[in-house]
């Protein structure tokens, strides 16, 4: 064996996520996830899988033949098929024998090729609901959230410190690595997959159950437009910015927070509002809004999501609106958290400082959460034994109220507290029905 001194000092390579391989691979998760049963080597920890870039390398050459070849995607039509009436073009579900994987894609050809090699194909989706459209799967039933910032607390190595270990706990951050030298691009990305808009927004109805909310305007579609979505733009605030950006990058659905429309519905069209609508009309774009439904839903609302990045557990809903509960009191583990600790982790969550009245004590195990204007419901967190309340907006009144009540009052801002339930619906959607999901930032200072 021939001795090398250079590659005894070589520290270990280091893992990385499934996410850095796409990004490193130009791929998309949802590829890494699909060959991973053909043999992708991996790691799994704590339910995470981790990856070296070598060793993916040298898989991919040895069944691709190169880490930089690009596949060839041509499906076979299903004439017929039941359930796939609202696509156009018709879309397919491909299972390669040889393969043994699914891809749902547009049909491009009448010769079935998976990643260059010819295959005999099975058309049609498994497990279908019947009568329903292809999105209505039982695989597609679930809906999981996987937060994109890092949930608390986060432990980071100390300075100079080796490459991080794949056994870290998978709250633990991931620092997104440099480019990694020799490694071709693998430009391979699944298309995204058209949904009818009919049922996106019965999914959310479904999901949100608007009807139970005494609201303060119409929740649901706003305005109808293209009947089928592949592009879907998610954004705080319903304004002629988020349209003219949602159209530039090709969207056919918007789905916001604040919508259009409030009171009991449309009025009088004034020339700002008509400069809005034109913009929908013009590019066949349709508008999806969902406010108290979108505060207060405990898995995916903005109240029950920012609880979930500060590190909160054991959350339960409070502060009632119309009978309905819409906010959030959660607890921090063990003895709680230091109020300097808290109000790190909210500017963290929330990329702004928040304006603080600090009344409440030093460390703080209890916190009450109403996301937006929520300053009414101090006298609620108070009464359930809050030690801080967090809200987007500050009323006058609530600095005297928070600091004889011995109660930290945040406000961190009503746009800055409101992001995270609509980035979390259009990643849901993007996860069930294969659509395209990007959220546009248009930051406000309120």
């Amino acid at each position: 064996m021939t001795h090398d001194p250079e590659h005894e000092h070589r520290p270990p390579e280091p893992w990385v996520t499934k996410r850095q391989l796409a990004d490193h691979l130009s791929v998309t998760p949802r590829w890494i996830e699909l060959q991973q049963p053909l043999g992708l080597p991996r790691i799994s920890t704590g339910g995470m899988s981790r990856y070296r870039i070598s060793e993916v390398e040298a898989w991919l050459r040895e069944r691709y033949g190169s880490p930089s070849a690009t596949p060839e995607w041509s499906l076979t039509e299903a004439h017929g098929c039941r359930g796939f009436r609202t696509y156009s073009p018709p879309h397919v579900f491909v299972r390669s024998k040889l393969d043994s994987t699914e891809v749902f894609c547009p049909v491009s050809a009448p010769k079935t090729t998976f990643l260059g090699r010819e295959t005999k194909s099975k058309i049609g989706a498994p497990r279908f609901e019947l009568g329903t459209s292809p999105t209505r799967t039982v695989r597609a039933t679930r809906l999981r959230h996987a937060p994109t910032r890092p949930q608390y607390p986060t432990t980071r190595p100390p300075a100079g410190s080796a490459t991080p270990s794949p056994h870290r706990s998978p709250q633990t951050s991931s620092p997104r690595p440099a480019a990694i030298v020799g490694l071709a691009p693998l430009p391979l990305s699944l298309p995204p997959m058209p949904a009818a808009l009919a049922d996106i927004v019965q999914t959310l109805n479904d999901l949100l159950a608007p009807s139970r909310f005494k609201d303060y305007g119409p929740n649901g579609l706003q305005v109808p437009g293209a009947e089928t979505v592949e592009t879907v733009a998610t954004g705080v605030t319903a304004h002629l910015d988020l349209f003219e950006q949602a159209q530039a990058r090709g969207a056919q659905l918007i789905l916001v927070h604040h919508g259009l429309f409030w009171g009991a519905g449309p009025g009088p069209i004034d020339r700002a509002l008509a400069r809005r609508l034109r913009v929908l009309f013009d590019a066949d774009m349709s508008l999806l809004a969902y406010h108290l439904p979108l505060d207060a839903h405990p898995d995916v609302g903005n109240n029950a999501l920012l609880a979930r990045e500060l590190g909160c557990i054991r959350p339960t809903q409070f502060a009632l609106h119309g009978g309905e509960p819409i906010g959030c009191v959660a607890e921090f583990p063990d003895d709680g958290v230091p109020i300097a600790e808290l109000l790190a982790r909210v500017e963290a969550a929330t990329a702004r400082e928040p304006l603080v009245f600090d009344g409440g004590p030093a460390v703080v195990r209890r916190v009450g959460i109403v996301t937006g204007g929520g300053a009414d419901y101090l006298g609620d967190a108070i009464a359930a034994g809050a030690d801080a309340f967090i809200t987007g907006e500050p009323a006058e009144r609530v600095m005297a109220q928070a600091r004889e009540a011995g109660v930290h009052f945040i406000a961190a801002g009503h746009y800055a507290t409101e992001t995270f339930g609509v980035r979390c619906l259009g990643e849901r959607l993007a996860q069930r029905m294969g659509v395209r999901h990007v959220f546009i930032d248009v930051p406000n200072p309120v």
